[in-house]
């Protein structure tokens, strides 16, 4: 099961339950396919469900299936939270092969937005899209296999020049539901919360942003 979005979706071995937050009496019911749910994430507009026989399969809050995306080559056996990233109108999935490789849909059309893969330079351990402002400038956080932190504008036309490092030793991140931004827990257990598009936009917050460290530093010695 998941909660967000002013709903809860719940999953049998043969339906899909809708609850709405406003009625918690009367959910909308729908069948499903797989016997087995490995994955459920929520978006403003809409979710998702992987399971056994279907695979991957995007859904509005009111059961109708959007689209059923797929690569040449995915196993949704390995597809989880972690190397899913879903919002509205984006959705991402790592590589089930190569998992430094990462793909790009259009969520309303099943489409992938690029002719080949994304590739960074390490295994991708945990990935997140925004969930606010326009489509265009959507974008995506990921950790990579050394705990560094980077976001990139997803949806631009050639959006590996969109790329920036935010930090290192990062174990998770999460996006802010109605506001573009992003938290990350790094070294010492200290959350951060910064307006991380802005780093993409202009070198001199990209410094700015840097500066966390110092305040990290600050903290260790003030819990010491």
């Amino acid at each position: 099961m998941s909660l967000g979005w002013d709903h809860l979706v719940v999953t049998t071995s043969s339906q899909c339950l809708i609850y709405s937050t406003s009625n918690w009496n009367t959910p909308l019911i729908f069948d499903l396919k797989g016997l087995t749910t490995s994955a459920i994430l929520l978006a403003k507009k809409l979710f998702l469900i992987v399971d056994s026989v279907q695979g991957l399969s995007v859904y509005s809050y009111e059961g109708r299936m959007i689209c059923s995306p797929k690569y040449s080559g995915i196993r949704t056996d390995s597809l989880n939270v972690n190397n899913i990233a879903v919002s509205s109108d984006t959705l991402v999935l790592v590589d089930s092969r190569d998992s430094r490789a990462y793909h790009v849909f259009d969520v309303n059309t099943g489409r992938e937005l690029t002719d080949k893969p994304l590739y960074h330079s390490q295994e991708l351990m945990l990935v997140a899209l925004d969930q606010y402002g326009n489509t265009n400038e959507r974008c995506l956080g990921f950790v990579d296999k050394n705990n560094d932190l980077f976001l990139i504008q997803i949806r631009h036309s050639n959006p590996l020049t969109k790329l920036k490092k935010l930090g290192g030793m990062v174990t998770t991140l999460m996006w802010h539901d109605t506001t573009n931004m992003l938290s990350a827990y790094k070294m010492a257990g200290l959350l951060c919360g910064i307006t991380p598009e802005q780093c993409i936009l202009t070198q001199n917050f990209y410094h700015k942003a840097k500066s966390l460290k110092m305040l990290v530093s600050l903290v260790r010695t003030l819990r010491s």
